[in-house]
């Protein structure tokens, strides 16, 4: 837990059928009226969200969620395959370093 931050916040993992840069931010320029208009409140949506080019698979073939949630939010310390989005108000931008720095500081509120 972050200080400043009671409990957790709301994160998802997304991967898309066609994983290509102008594919991502349409999706994502989109996301949070798709998410309020689906009938979530605000604090149903998910604050932060990763886009993987591929979810892996366990031996069953079910979802290794267990891996996902071992994965950095830190931008510095994720992969190049992963791309970290943030629910800034009412837009999910981009996780960069400056943005990750103002959330952890309490900044920027989640």
């Amino acid at each position: 837990m972050k200080p400043r931050y009671d409990g957790q916040c709301g994160t998802a993992t997304i991967t898309l059928h066609e994983h290509l840069p102008q594919n991502e931010r349409d999706f994502t320029a989109n996301l949070y009226s798709r998410l309020r208009g689906s009938g979530l409140t605000p604090y149903q949506l998910p604050r932060l969200v990763r886009m993987l080019r591929q979810m892996e698979l366990n031996a069953t073939f079910k979802y290794a969620t267990a891996s996902v949630k071992q994965l950095p939010w830190d931008p510095d310390k994720a992969s190049e395959e992963v791309t970290l989005w943030w629910l800034d108000g009412e837009t999910y931008r981009p996780l960069e370093k400056k943005s990750w720095e103002a959330i952890e500081t309490g900044r920027a509120r989640l």
